[in-house]
């Protein structure tokens, strides 16, 4: 019988075909009775299925066994037979319901479903269920007894499978292990005899293979990953959760090895025997990588302390030179127009440093709470737009040379004027702050059909080839020799590029660094948006 074959039996015909092969299965076996539990997925449980009509006298639903315990679990799990000589002397709860049946001897086959592809080769194997032999007429259950049980039992699950006698089809099994094997954390499910039952892909980072499934998890869990076979141990005591955090070296992908940190959780599984006292079906092991949010958490403490300090620096001096200046007056020796203009555009320019620090800050706080940030679109001229930036730039570190580079006729550009200068303010400032040698910075504007694009250019010590890629993600900074006791909050380059995007633009960098190319080094940030604005969605 072929999965095609039982596809084109009615149902009657399916259903007298299932009992048609356990019937001749216990004839063979010289099995006194025999009862099928099949797999319920939705409710983590084996089902009781009478095929033959032996257990008319008893109200079958009744029996049922979680798929996590008892012989039943486990033969389910692992795939493989098991034989309770003597059912008498078996604690375990589903013994115990077909101790009640009459089981004195008990003989536990997987069923097994094989798809075949239409030239009828098997492309996948799946446990359905088991078969429980109970009590054989003459003698004990030997190894041939399990092969046949074994054989007619995988026959009759190509009909099992057509018929409503299987409570939960075979799609929605796969569908089950395509949910866990796709998901972001890896998951392992530990029966309560110890067994790994479930384990995902994601599982191997702590040891588990495909393989090991069916194992115990002190077999697993050793050297190395000891320690978990110890929480494990301990929530099986307790019955209570535990967690920790650990180091693990991973692959990167790229053949190297790096450092990753890793929340492991073990939880113990609870059902509804449990809560009537009967123990409990096992632990769930969930592991999660924690390594962004762990670097984001200490990025966010850094940058409370940076943006306190840059916001403490021009506070401290606009104070200053207020101070200054209201004591000169106190004093009846007021400066003279020279030295006020002076201090006062001093102020002005500390005043400046610390609205375009609060302006970020501020649209970091809407970016974090997925709110919207809000373009007011009007035409203007971008090169004129470009060049008082750079004056104010040049005003407050005149040490450099800036030069500005344009077409002498360049249309006016349709975008939010505001959000482009706070973007050309952080690309400058960037240049500055990572060119300690001073040098000339260069600002370059560009046209190419419908978009304009605007580099900023400077001789700085670059950016190494492992950051390139990392440079606009949030509160970023990098960590290299060459930029050791650079100042940064590391939110610039983050917000720049939402504002260009915004703009339906793009933005990126092209770097040399000092410490690779000693022969010459600086970098290039470049945004290049559309002339008429970002396209409004049909």
């Amino acid at each position: 019988m072929t999965d095609l074959d039982a596809q084109f039996l009615d149902r009657d015909k399916q259903v007298k075909a299932v009992r048609s092969l356990i019937v001749r299965a216990a004839n063979l076996t010289q099995v006194e009775r025999v009862l099928l539990m099949l797999a319920q997925h939705s409710e983590g449980r084996l089902v009781a299925i009478d095929p033959c009509g032996d257990f008319q006298d008893v109200d079958i639903s009744r029996i049922q066994a979680p798929l996590s315990q008892g012989v039943s679990g486990e033969v389910f799990r692992t795939g493989r037979s098991e034989l309770v000589a003597d059912a008498a002397d078996d604690t375990r709860e589903d013994i115990a319901m077909l101790r009640k049946l009459g089981a004195r001897s008990v003989l536990a086959v997987p069923i097994v479903y094989r798809k075949r592809d239409t030239e009828g080769d098997i492309v996948s194997e799946t446990t359905i269920g088991v078969l429980h032999a109970l009590n054989k007429r003459r003698g004990e259950f030997d190894t041939h007894d399990q092969q046949i049980l074994y054989i007619l039992g995988s026959q009759a699950s190509q009909l099992i499978a057509h018929t409503d006698l299987y409570p939960v089809a075979i799609r929605d099994m796969e569908q089950y292990r395509y949910t866990i094997e796709s998901m972001g954390v890896g998951v392992a499910a530990i029966s309560a005899e110890g067994r790994v039952y479930e384990a995902n892909s994601e599982m191997k980072v702590l040891g588990i293979q495909h393989q090991d499934v069916g194992k115990h998890y002190r077999e697993i869990f050793t050297k190395g990953t000891r320690f978990l076979a110890e929480m494990i141990d301990g929530v099986f005591r307790s019955k209570q959760s535990a967690g920790t955090e650990i180091p693990i070296h991973t692959d990167n992908g790229a053949g190297k090895e790096e450092q990753r940190t890793f929340r492991i959780q073990v939880d113990p599984i609870i059902t509804q025997a449990s809560r009537q006292g009967n123990g409990f079906a096992g632990v769930v092991v969930v592991l999660q990588d924690m390594t962004v949010v762990r670097e984001e958490e200490q990025m966010q403490d850094s940058f409370v302390s940076l943006v306190s300090h840059d916001l403490r620096t021009p506070l401290t001096v606009i104070q200053g030179f207020v101070d200054t200046m209201l004591m000169a007056i106190d004093d009846g020796m007021p400066f003279d127009e020279e030295m006020t203009k002076e201090f006062l555009t001093m102020v002005v320019h500390q005043s400046r440093r610390m609205l375009r620090l609060v302006n970020d800050v501020l649209v970091l706080a809407r970016l974090s709470k997925g709110l919207a940030l809000e373009l007011t679109l009007r035409p203007y001229d971008l090169k004129q737009s470009v060049n008082m930036v750079v004056e104010s730039q040049r005003s407050i570190n005149s040490e450099f040379e800036y030069v500005v580079e344009a077409p002498e006729s360049l249309p006016e550009v349709v975008a939010d004027q505001e959000r482009i200068e706070q973007v050309v303010a952080n690309l400058l400032s960037n240049a500055v702050k990572y060119s300690p040698e001073g040098g000339t910075i260069t600002v370059r504007i560009t046209r190419e059909g419908g978009a304009v694009t605007v580099a900023v250019i400077d001789q700085g010590v670059g950016i190494p080839d492992e950051a390139l890629k990392k440079m606009f993600g949030r509160l970023f900074r990098v960590e290299s020799d060459k930029h050791k006791g650079i100042k940064g909050t590391g939110l610039g380059l983050y917000l720049c590029k939402h504002l260009i995007e915004l703009h339906g633009g793009h933005i990126g960098v092209e770097s040399r660094y000092q410490g690779d190319h000693p022969e010459g080094h600086g970098s290039t940030f470049r945004f290049t948006i559309p002339m008429e604005g970002p396209q409004q969605n049909a």
